[in-house]
């Protein structure tokens, strides 16, 4: 993403990548997830991915990257957080939250490393030796993440025939009043963290950032999305998640507030906003879609719900980027920000409390 509202040529082929993520969560996925074949779904869709990524070194044209891109968004649907927070959700009861949180900071450490380690490689070989590389990599890891897979499969199945009709159908999920309060307090505390997340490096260096203050505040951003995600899940399990949810995107509102009053001197502020908000997003909304409507439709109604944090995951950063072009600042898009942050904070204050413990087959807890 540029500066001036406009897409980077060269991260184009990413933007499609995360645009078709939305395709993921209302691909047959979600329904997939709940023919109690988790593990085995997660296990195809991973290896098909790392197969068309080796495939993706014979493009020779930008269209046929794109494509490819595109192709990838669908079939990786079975390996994507909506299936490993099923069986997570199925395999723990009581440290639900923070197994969710170990669980997911894959991505954050995958984030931080992978750019780090393939950048130089890259710059030495071209991009089709380092997508070689990372199809390698993850060619490696498959026949172990297969089995451990299939032993959590177990722990899916146990769970559901002990309980079968476990939680609320999705038509009933769908009209609850829970469910859009969540929907949109999702999409609003995501819109502006993706938004900071896709410009920090862009604001930094319009406050004049030496590279050596890009590294450091680009790795703290990655130390405080691995943090926010251990942070969130450990606390969710000691505390009622919607009021911790709340307090941490209430500390990302006063960090945008901040980083636009004082900018740079305060930049780990902002660090620390997008990794609470990163870190926070992803548990909280595999913890609460457990919790409010149980296990019998969670692969549809995460998977709605999932979908519009991805959408403010999209619109974030083009939303910055164009504010920054009309105002010449990002000071704007930083209060608006806060205030986004703000509201989504106020509604999950209005979730009402769990009517269950937190058992794997539990039964939902509000209509």
């Amino acid at each position: 993403m540029s500066s001036d509202g406009r897409a980077d040529p060269l991260h184009l082929p990413q933007y499609v990548y995360s645009v078709h993520w939305r395709l993921q969560h209302h691909s047959p996925a979600g329904f997939l997830t709940e023919l109690r074949q988790c593990g085995s779904l997660a296990s195809r869709s991973l290896a098909l991915h790392l197969g068309m990524y080796l495939n993706s070194t014979l493009t020779g044209r930008l269209w046929e990257l794109l494509a490819l891109m595109t192709f990838l968004g669908l079939i990786g649907a079975g390996s994507s957080s909506l299936v490993f927070s099923r069986i997570i959700n199925a395999n723990f009861s009581d440290a639900r939250g923070t197994a969710l949180g170990i669980a997911l900071i894959g991505n954050g450490l995958s984030q931080g490393i992978a750019p780090a380690l393939l950048a130089p490689y890259v710059a030495d070989h071209g991009w089709r030796q380092g997508v070689v590389a990372l199809s390698l990599v993850g060619l490696i890891g498959t026949p172990i993440v297969i089995s451990l897979l299939r032993n959590a499969q177990r722990g899916v199945q146990q769970a559901e025939t002990a309980v079968p009709a476990d939680g609320m159908s999705f038509g009933d999920a769908v009209r609850s009043r829970v469910f859009w309060i969540m929907a949109i307090a999702f999409f609003l505390t995501m819109l502006p963290a993706a938004g900071l997340f896709g410009n920090f490096i862009t604001l930094l260096r319009d406050q004049h950032a030496t590279p050596s203050q890009l590294g450091l505040y680009g790795g703290l951003m990655g130390l405080f999305l691995i943090v926010g995600r251990l942070l969130a899940g450990w606390l969710f399990d000691r505390a009622f998640a919607p009021f911790v949810a709340a307090a941490m995107m209430l500390i990302c509102a006063v960090g945008f507030l901040v980083l636009a009053e004082w900018g740079l001197p305060v930049a780990a502020l902002g660090a620390l906003s997008i990794g609470l908000s990163y870190g926070a997003e992803v548990d909280m909304a595999g913890y609460l879609t457990a919790r409010y409507f149980g296990m019998r439709a969670f692969g549809r109604c995460y998977g709605v719900l999932y979908t519009f944090v991805l959408i403010g995951a999209i619109a974030g950063p083009w939303s910055f980027a164009i504010l920054y072009d009309v105002t010449k600042s990002y000071n704007v898009a930083l209060l608006g920000g806060a205030g986004l942050f703000f509201t989504g904070s106020m509604l999950l204050l209005t979730l009402p409390r769990f009517s269950h413990t937190p058992l794997p087959t539990q039964q939902p807890a509000i209509r």
